[in-house]
């Protein structure tokens, strides 16, 4: 019920009143002077004495607030049955990985990862090695703990030679969502992060596969973000790459109804 209906109410309730005393006090008056005229006349009368304006003020004044406490009651639960609450739970509007730093990990589930490889409460950790990149990625044992990310991974380089650049690209693909992200930097550190899977309004009711692929280099790629094949011809630049390929059934399980609708 609205603010607007409370002091439509009572504003009612206050012209009735006014309303009411006028024509009260017209009749009153009529009366009065009736009376008057007829005892001035010798008209004996038996009439019963007149209820006086103070006091038929009081009776209106409280029959009338009486009356806007119990309609506005009627108003709230007819509103009651008549209103449906609509919520929906939102967190990103793509389903995406996020990259958080080690420093940003405190007062989190994933508190405890302090370097890379340790393990993470809840998850089950899993190793893929290609050459010398390493990626360990953590899959929610409890799926139905929907309100935590089902999908966690960190990677590193183990090579003995300097890598001077690093390329990461997540794709996620699903029946009716397709999309990701792709970002890589000089003296890319690796192993001081944790990425993590999170899920949004869009593409996270059909995933299908996630392609995680760590790119390595020796030697800075020269590179337009410009071009169409801009990942593509980045990758085959690599001096080393690995690629991780998970199923639905890889992060929800087999049944994959643990994913968030």
């Amino acid at each position: 019920m609205s603010e607007r209906t409370v002091i439509i109410a009572f504003g009612a309730a206050a012209l009735f009143i006014i309303v009411t005393m006028i024509v009260f006090m017209v009749l009153y008056r009529k009366k009065v002077n009736r009376r008057l005229k007829e005892a001035a006349e010798g008209i004996e009368t038996n009439k019963k004495p007149m209820i006086p304006p103070v006091k038929f003020f009081i009776v209106t004044l409280f029959l009338t607030i009486v009356m806007a406490f119990v309609f506005l009651l009627a108003m709230a639960g007819i509103a009651s049955l008549s209103y449906k609450e609509d919520i929906t739970v939102r967190t990103n509007s793509t389903t995406q990985f996020h990259s958080y730093g080690i420093s940003q990990l405190k007062n989190t589930p994933f508190a405890e990862y302090k370097k890379f490889g340790d393990e993470i409460s809840g998850y089950k950790k899993y190793t893929k090695q290609e050459g010398d990149i390493i990626i360990n990625y953590y899959i929610l044992e409890n799926k139905e703990l929907s309100f935590l990310p089902h999908a966690v991974y960190s990677a590193d380089y183990t090579g003995d030679k300097d890598a001077v650049y690093v390329y990461e690209r997540n794709m996620i693909q699903g029946k009716n969502y397709g999309g990701g992200n792709g970002y890589g930097g000089k003296k890319f550190i690796l192993d001081k992060q944790l990425n993590v899977l999170e899920l949004g309004t869009n593409g996270d009711n059909d995933i299908e596969t996630v392609e995680i692929t760590v790119s390595v280099y020796f030697e800075e790629p020269e590179s337009d973000a410009r071009d169409i094949d801009f990942e593509k011809k980045m990758e085959e630049k690599a001096a080393q790459k690995a690629v991780l390929v998970l199923t639905k059934e890889d992060i929800f399980g087999k049944n994959t109804d643990g994913q968030r609708k």
